[in-house]
């Protein structure tokens, strides 16, 4: 697993476990995992 991806991982699972404690509907919570989306396949694909 490249470092890019470990460090993806990371973010993701701490934003999961972010959006679990808060069951209110969070819109920085959803923007954060967004950007850690884009962030991810622009690693993918080399970016």
């Amino acid at each position: 697993m490249s470092t890019e991806r470990r460090i993806f991982c990371i973010i993701h699972t701490d934003l999961i476990a972010v959006s679990k404690q808060d069951l209110r509907p969070n819109i920085l919570h959803l923007l954060a995992a967004q950007c850690a989306n884009l962030l991810y396949k622009g690693i993918e694909e080399g970016a």
